[in-house]
């Protein structure tokens, strides 16, 4: 096909990708963007590919990374940027792009560097400011932050993202009135996502405003029921509030729309096991080993399962992993000895007075020589509240 009959086509492939949900920053200046409507499918890319064998230039392989960023395929995306800045190194959209596609990486370093070249390379569309506020927030740089915000919000005023970026920024950064009111003007705009909600109830929090705080959650579960952000969120409120049968509950909803939540699952498997429930404990906490997560004390009680099993190879292993995340974790090391001895066939229970031996088990203190060994059970259930760090979103 030639050049000069691809080109029609090439432009209806570029004004599709071009629309999208929302604000997309894009070098289609001549083009129109929809608010709503949806990208191509693989015609698109098959259009795309051909024009970048015909005739490659910087401009087609940004608009494959954009398809492939719409379509959830971040490193392929991130390929085709590679591949645009090769042919053109100072091309400011495939900069930008390179940028985008960092941060949602969660690098946010490297994210800056590109998004300064897009910047110093011409590139001026409010997407622009909007990335590099996030940057700089993830970044701690308040001030460079609410600069580059601002600006986007001169560009864009009546965006919902703008808004929302504003209101994460100033909960990041300790203002949480001033977080409010950009987060309820981001609702008023657009009341169909979790992450604004998210952000308002902890602006409130922050405030202690907590009716206001129980009744925004009421709505935020009307509006956005399959959220699992919003569900965890719930859970975290019962479980402060000494509700733990209703945290349990909406713990699992939490799962049920998002196996991986990683931090839903291991506080449902740890009140389990504060419960004494062991065995539902056991399967959330190996499903967490095996999927790669070992968030704060996982190898702990997975040794502990490993001994109630009566595994004691495995009990030491985990536990030496315990001892070795957290090196000031006597109850980890008490376990560790206890799982070795068994293991060694060497625990013999200590002696006891007759006055004690009915009172304790048979798994009381040893002779002061040795380390005291735990019991396997846990003492009685304490209720705590798990830390939330900031911008927790899975």
């Amino acid at each position: 096909m030639k050049w000069r009959y691809l080109l029609p086509v090439l432009s209806f492939a570029c004004l599709s990708l071009g629309a999208c949900s929302g604000y997309e920053a894009s070098d289609d200046r001549i083009y129109p963007m929809p608010e709503q409507a949806a990208v191509t499918g693989e015609k698109a890319k098959e259009v795309l590919e051909e024009a970048a064998e015909e005739a490659p230039s910087a401009y087609v392989y940004t608009k494959l990374a954009q398809w492939a960023w719409h379509n959830r395929r971040v490193p392929v995306a991130a390929a085709y940027v590679e591949e645009a800045l090769l042919l053109d190194s100072t091309y400011a959209w495939a900069w930008y792009w390179r940028g985008h596609l960092l941060l949602q990486q969660k690098k946010a370093g490297e994210a800056l560097l590109a998004l300064e070249n897009a910047h110093r390379h011409g590139y001026a569309d409010a997407a622009l400011w909007l990335d590099m506020g996030e940057a700089y927030r993830v970044a701690g740089d308040s001030a460079a932050c609410m600069q580059a915000l601002l600006e986007a919000r001169r560009r864009m005023p009546y965006s919902a993202s703008v808004f929302l970026a504003l209101g994460k920024a100033y909960v990041h950064f300790g203002a949480p009135a001033e977080a409010e009111q950009a987060l309820r003007t981001a609702l008023a705009h657009d009341s169909r996502k979790a992450t604004p909600y998210y952000s308002l109830l902890k602006a409130l929090e922050m405030q202690d405003k907590k009716a206001q705080a129980d009744s925004l959650l009421e709505v935020a579960l009307r509006r956005v029921p399959r959220s699992d952000t919003i569900w965890y969120y719930h859970a975290q409120r019962l479980v402060s509030k000494g509700m733990i049968d209703s945290a349990l509950v909406c713990y699992k909803k939490t799962l049920q729309l998002n196996p991986l939540h990683v931090a839903a699952r291991y506080q449902l498997a740890e009140q389990l096991a504060l419960r004494y429930a062991w065995e539902d404990a056991c399967a959330h906490f190996r499903y967490l080993a095996d999927h790669g997560q070992l968030p704060v004390r996982t190898a702990f009680y997975l040794g502990r399962c490993a001994i109630k099993e009566k595994k004691y190879e495995e009990a030491v292993e985990w536990l030496e992993k315990a001892t070795e995340l957290n090196p000031s974790d006597t109850q980890a090391k008490s376990y560790l000895y206890y799982a070795r001895s068994l293991r060694d066939g060497t625990w013999v229970p200590p002696a006891q007075d007759s006055a004690a031996g009915e009172a304790e088990s048979s798994e009381g203190l040893p002779m002061p020589a040795v380390p005291p060994p735990p019991s396997l059970e846990v003492p009685q259930p304490v209720i705590r509240t798990p830390l939330m760090k900031k911008d927790s979103l899975p």
